[in-house]
């Protein structure tokens, strides 16, 4: 991940906006300016400022936008409680419903000091739903987010303060200067002229207060992408007479330089007079989702299905929420997108197809073209679920109306990286599963990207010239709908179940990897749902997948370590053993420690995160790391024998031959900032009983069958004319049973080539393939139902653990934003927003245990620039989520400026 912040001087950043018809002298009469000169506290700004901007408005007679001074109300959107974040000021738009949102109403102005405010200063109702532009105004002391350095035409007699804060930056700016030297002669080779280099180290404070000051102003940004339809927004940063200018997208920021803000002339005038002429979608606004009124007969039948008794009742919840009141309703539209040249699968025509008999017959050049591809369109509203970020894929899900169909689905909406030859939308990957007859997965609809192929598409990447190779991917703004929505995997009824929707899983992943030769690369909890209508499992998210010759080059990408088609294997048994941990008593004393450890370890070496060595050091002991209680020998059992069978598969693991294919070398001792390292010992090799013998050159059949039950259970759930009804409780279990007395193997992947035949890490007996790992977790259908899930234990103990003070991240360098790291959880069908990381912050700074549900993403996920894909370790969950949210979204964006 590298810088996201760019720095534009003023005339460039004004430049890259609309052209504009320019202000007559009569109208550049009407601009006023501001004084500053008896200001005392921050509040003393808004008018000041408001009525500054409002004066270009009414000259300009802007019909779109308003600005609106907002300390006191909210909006009654779904952000009414205290804990939330709101600005005090903002530009507004003008169209009806958002004046209706923002407009005081009788019963808010029964003070008559309201009643007067109103009148002269612009006082309107906060609403994240109708906010164009957010402003953020500092004064005097009071940390900012960005440097600001005063200039000769300060404004006159400044206060005690003020001259205060004159002194603290002058020194900074003599130290700047300084320091920055350096880097002015590195960034040189920039191929924008346009971008402020000299100073780039500088504009971003780093300072504890700077932190906060940034993680407030980003969390400002952060809550007008995830409550409007957004390709970019722009924003307006004040300190006392001095403004900046920003813009966001999803793959960074430009910053324009400082300037005076306050004569009629200023940079700012020349800003709004372009931002009063602009539309909707100039303003960064998506024109392909439309506000619905309320009265529509389509938005009354979307509402009124969270009442109906042909949806499932555990989905009507989810409609009810997606339905709030306040929450605006949206027809959105998604064209159905065939492969685009560059994004195609390399072995395409899968599978090839068949033969000709007859040289005669027509061919497939003789059929008539297919039709075009027929627009599709929904109805959303609140999101079900969002990965509450500012930067990367952003995704967000909505339970949503298919206006075609009549019908609730599932819409998906995210920024997918675009890198020719190695990425593709993610319904191609659902449409060819589909093709091979993979069951387990959701039924795809259709998919494409917002208005066209790459129509909408991220623009702070082309300028982002001082990451030179590690430039950002571009992304482009993608939809794709399916029918099924599902519940969280968290709300299996009883473990029993839940091994079935593994084992579900399991097999959904086999067929994909037989039938269709896709590999998912992201196996986590939040990847496998549950079908409320026959609780079968479903595996989601395959927007990561690779097919098998994507696969054979070899790793790409230091992070990626592992055999691809059996690392994932590894994560089934890891989500399990998470799910046992939270909703089950263990014998483990300390249990922050013991998860904390396992799922949240990690170290970073040349910048690249690497998880930690608990997880193999439990593999190294063939029990498992921990003992359930209450005698619930059945459960107990299941852990034992997945612990055995990987532990004897890694038994043909070559660490040191795997660390030095895989591994990440140590910096230099000239590359270590904290002087030579110490001289070179002799290796040591992890003692953990692990063999260190060369691996066998051709993977062999399956010889685990010792190990496995007596009876195989086909744990395909589809069928429903095969499914068998539990004897104990009468529930549906969709499973079958197989009469064979041993796990037919299923096809391993071919290991004739030279890849596999001296890759270190390839695996022998119980992760060698599916049926092993299915034939397991398939025999609790033998055991008898209980009621074994227990409350969470994470909470329910978390009075065990010691007082944690959550440490404030480092301050140097931090210059980026909020990204899909950390609380960047992939969409996931009916998954909500409670199971998110950032659904278990709270505003108060007290420490939070929570480990997030899926393994977050960063963008180093994605393709990069240079051609190398991610290899995500799918069960390495990332940094602890114990800070408090807004230093923690700090955290997430440390050394991203340019």
């Amino acid at each position: 991940m590298g810088p996201r912040f760019c720095q534009f001087t003023v005339d460039a950043f004004l430049a890259r906006l609309p052209p504009p018809k320019p202000p007559t002298a009569e109208q550049r009469e009407i601009f006023k300016g501001a004084d500053l000169s008896k200001v005392k506290l921050e509040k003393d700004i808004y008018p000041l400022l408001t009525e500054s901007i409002d004066s270009v408005f009414k000259a300009a007679t802007a019909k779109n936008v308003r600005v609106l001074e907002t300390p006191s109300h909210r909006a009654h959107d779904g952000h009414g409680t205290r804990t939330d974040t709101l600005n005090d000021a903002g530009i507004y738009l003008k169209n009806e419903a958002a004046v209706t949102a923002t407009t005081l109403d009788a019963k808010r102005r029964v003070a008559s000091k309201i009643d007067k405010l109103a009148e002269r200063h612009h006082i309107g109702v906060r609403s994240w739903h109708w906010l164009a532009i957010p402003i953020e105004v500092k004064h005097g002391t009071t940390p900012t987010a960005f440097e600001f350095r005063e200039s000769p035409d300060a404004s006159p007699e400044p206060d005690p303060a003020t001259q205060k804060t004159q002194k603290r930056q002058k020194k900074q700016k003599q130290s700047a200067q300084a320091s920055s030297a350096a880097d002015a002669s590195e960034q040189s080779t920039a191929s924008d002229p346009s971008s402020s280099q000299g100073a780039a180290k500088t504009f971003i404070r780093s300072s504890a207060g700077g932190e906060a000051a940034l993680a407030q102003f980003i969390e400002y940004m952060l809550n007008v992408f995830d409550n409007q339809h957004r390709v970019f927004s722009y924003a307006l940063y004040v300190w006392d007479h001095l403004a900046r200018l920003c813009y966001f997208d999803r793959d960074g920021a430009v910053v324009s330089e400082e300037f005076k803000w306050t004569t009629p002339d200023s940079p700012l005038h020349d800003f709004l007079w372009r931002v009063a002429t602009m539309s909707e979608a100039e303003l960064g606004y998506d024109e392909t989702a439309k506000r619905v009124k309320d009265d529509d007969d389509k938005v009354k039948r979307f509402k009124a299905m969270h009442n109906d008794p042909a949806v499932h009742e555990a989905i009507r919840p989810f409609v009810e929420q997606a339905v709030s009141d306040g929450y605006p309703i949206y027809k959105v539209t998604i064209i159905p997108m065939a492969a685009p040249p560059d994004e195609g699968f390399p072995d395409d025509p899968f599978p090839p197809p068949a033969p000709t008999p007859n040289p005669s017959s027509p061919t497939l050049a003789d059929a008539a073209p297919p039709p075009e591809p027929k627009e599709r369109s929904f109805l959303i509203g609140k999101p079900h679920f969002s990965s509450h970020s500012l930067i990367g894929r952003c995704t967000r899900g909505y339970i949503a109306y298919d206006i075609d169909g009549d019908r609730l689905c599932f819409l998906k909406d995210y920024w997918r990286p675009y890198v020719p030859n190695r990425t593709r939308p993610e319904h191609l990957v659902y449409e060819r599963m589909a093709r091979c007859g993979v069951s387990g997965i959701p039924t795809l609809i259709c998919g494409g990207d917002v208005g066209g192929t790459h129509a909408q598409e991220t623009k702070v990447h082309r300028v982002l010239h001082h990451l030179q190779n590690a430039r950002p991917v571009p992304r482009s703004h993608y939809r794709m709908a399916t029918v099924e929505i599902g519940l969280p995997l968290e709300s299996f009824e009883n473990f029993r179940e839940l091994a079935l929707v593994f084992a579900d899983a399991v097999y959904t992943h086999s067929q994909a990897w037989e039938k269709a030769k896709v590999m998912h690369r992201d196996i986590s909890l939040g990847n496998m749902l549950i079908n409320p209508d026959n609780r079968a499992g479903l595996l989601i998210d395959w927007d990561l997948a690779r097919v098998e010759c994507e696969l054979g080059s070899g790793p790409t990408e230091p992070e990626r370590t592992g055999t691809w088609p059996f690392r994932s294997a590894l994560g089934f048994v890891h989500a399990f053993d998470f799910l046992v941990l939270k909703y089950h008593p263990t014998d483990r004393a300390v249990l922050r420690t013991f998860v904390t450890s396992t799922y949240e370890e990690y170290s970073t070496v040349r910048g690249i995160r690497r998880g930690g060595d608990t997880k193999l050091a439990q593999i190294g002991n063939p029990s498992p790391p921990f003992t359930v209680l209450h005698g619930n020998t059945a459960l107990q059992n299941i852990l034992t024998q997945l612990h055995k069978g990987c532990h004897d598969s890694y038994k043909s693991v070559n660490l040191v031959q795997m660390q030095s294919l895989y591994g990440i070398s140590q910096p230099k001792a000239d590359e270590n900032e904290s002087g030579p390292s110490p001289p070179p010992k002799a290796k040591t090799v992890i003692s953990m009983n692990i063999s260190r013998a060369p691996p066998p050159r051709v993977l062999p059949p399956p010889d685990y069958e010792a190990t496995l039950p007596t009876a195989s259970v086909s744990i395909g759930r589809v069928d429903a004319s095969k499914q068998s009804q539990s004897s104990s409780q009468g529930k549906t279990i969709s499973t079958t049973t197989s009469t064979t007395t041993s796990a037919t193997p299923i096809a391993t992947t071919p290991a004739t080539t030279s890849s596999t035949a001296s890759d270190p890490c390839w695996l022998k007996g119980f992760l060698s393939h599916h049926a092993h790992l299915s034939a397991v977790l398939a025999t609790y259908y033998e055991e008898e139902e209980l009621d074994d899930k227990y409350p969470d234990q994470f909470k329910l103990r978390k009075g065990e653990d010691a007082i944690v003070v959550a440490e404030r991240p480092r301050t140097h360098g931090i210059s980026s934003m909020s990204m899909s790291t950390g609380s960047d959880l992939v969409p996931n069908l009916g998954h909500t927003s409670v199971g998110t990381s950032m659904g278990f912050y709270h505003s108060s700074d007290i420490p939070r245990f929570h480990v997030p549900i899926k393994r977050p993403r960063s963008d180093d996920d994605d393709e990069d620039a240079r051609g190398g894909d991610a290899g995500p370790q799918a069960v390495d969950p990332g940094p602890s989520a114990v800070q408090p949210a807004r230093q923690t979204i700090v955290s997430r964006m440390k050394k991203r400026q340019c």
